[in-house]
């Protein structure tokens, strides 16, 4: 998907691995 890149930008901000399910990320 497009949304890839500005996708890691925001795991890289959060501290999390781009391959966290997105479930996993509500919890943060």
């Amino acid at each position: 998907a497009m949304a890839n890149v500005v996708d890691t930008k925001l795991y890289d901000i959060l501290g999390v691995s781009p391959s966290v399910s997105e479930n996993e990320l509500k919890k943060v």
